[in-house]
């Protein structure tokens, strides 16, 4: 919810998720692209339960069918660092050394906390690959931007979890591995009650 919206009561159960960037992103923004007299939204009472998550994508991976223009192009195969499948494209810019999957987060506002969120029996196999250099020790707060996974950043301080202002947290179960080493902790917690 960026723009207003009131999401409450939702429930998500019995998930399985393959070649998943971030599994898990729950955002309350302030873009606020709508009537000016529109106010923050809420997000509030949301349980995940019982979700495995493994990813990330392979070097190389068969096209999948929600991938629009390289469908349409017909890409048999992509490179992960080239997810449109464009040809020609120039990645050899592109560390591939970096973490390349971005972290599951859960964020509200530092003046407005998401309510009431559950997460029960997750398991979450990530890339992980993060050196202590590469990752931030303070990330942006209050984002007003597009809602997307990496609007706080294309690598945050936790490899698997990183959650900030809720108020009624209850986590029970929660497994985060990395496929490969990472300096980072699976999970941070700020500002949740």
């Amino acid at each position: 919810s960026v723009d207003g919206a009131i999401i409450d009561n939702l429930s998500f159960n019995n998930l399985k998720m393959v070649y998943v960037n971030a599994p898990i992103f729950i955002m309350l923004g302030k873009r606020m692209r709508g009537p000016k007299e529109l106010e923050v939204g809420s997000i509030s009472n949301i349980k995940i339960s019982n979700l495995v998550a493994t990813g990330p994508y392979p070097e190389k991976y068969k096209t999948k069918l929600w991938n629009y223009p390289s469908y349409k192009n017909k890409v048999e195969f992509q490179d992960r660092w080239n997810f449109w499948g464009i040809e020609n494209i120039d990645t050899s810019h592109e560390d591939k050394n970096r973490p390349w999957q971005l972290t599951s987060n859960i964020c509200g506002l530092s003046n407005k906390s998401l309510k009431n969120i559950t997460l029960s029996n997750i398991t979450l196999e990530v890339y992980g690959n993060a050196k202590k250099e590469q990752y931030p020790l303070e990330v942006i707060d209050d984002c007003s931007g597009y809602p997307e996974a990496f609007a706080y950043g294309w690598i945050l301080p936790a490899s698997g979890l990183f959650i900030r202002h809720v108020d009624g947290l209850i986590m029970e179960n929660i497994n985060v591995t990395t496929i490969k080493e990472d300096a980072r902790e699976k999970i941070i917690k700020i500002d949740c009650k």
